[in-house]
């Protein structure tokens, strides 16, 4: 069976999912008991420019549509639970949606990733009791250490995204796909006619 048309519903369908993902990534997340607003996930645009869909027909199941982006892209979805170790009063770790957690190993992310996201958003760590601006290295490794601690909070980016966009993808996507099996069954059916 030819897919002519299901092929092109779910381009559209991948087309818009990676817009809507993308508009995700770059809205605040949430407001905190002070009432500040959180900064979108979108630091350097890397994972935003990552976003990409592929499209193929399978022998077996049919049309397919998948989602890619950066290795990274679902730990930012999903968030990644902290491994609680030498947490202060008052802090908590972050839940991830899914069994992504950190080992409870003491080796922590790259501190690098974290000098170039501090070098993006221009920010400097501060001492706070001197109040003297730290070494770009050693606030890396402090975030680093912090997060491997507390976890990430998920986004829910893509599986939010997907779960809203869903009803309307599939019914435009399956009225496509019956058009392509209603001018399947008349193709065989001229043929078959015409013997």
């Amino acid at each position: 069976m030819k897919y002519k048309n299901t092929q092109i519903a779910l381009g559209k369908a991948g087309k818009e999912l990676q817009r809507r993902m993308r508009q995700s990534l770059s809205q605040p997340r949430f407001t905190d008991s002070k009432g500040n607003r959180s900064r979108n996930k979108n630091a350097s645009g890397s994972l935003s420019k990552s976003l990409s869909y592929e499209q193929y027909v399978d022998k077996r199941y049919g049309p397919r549509l998948v989602m890619t982006g950066n290795s990274y892209a679902k730990f930012v979805d999903q968030g990644v639970t902290g491994t609680g170790r030498d947490l202060k009063e008052g802090e908590t770790v972050a839940r991830s949606r899914s069994n992504y957690a950190f080992k409870r190993s003491k080796k922590s992310i790259d501190s690098s990733v974290i000098e170039r996201w501090m070098g993006q958003k221009g920010l400097r760590g501060r001492d706070p009791k001197t109040g003297r601006f730290l070494k770009k290295k050693s606030s890396a490794f402090l975030i680093a250490r912090a997060i491997h601690r507390r976890g990430l909070q998920p986004t829910g980016f893509i599986e939010d995204t997907v779960k809203r966009y869903e009803p309307e993808m599939y019914e435009f996507v399956g009225e496509a796909l019956a058009q392509d099996g209603a001018e399947y069954l008349i193709e065989k059916l001229n043929v078959a006619f015409k013997k």
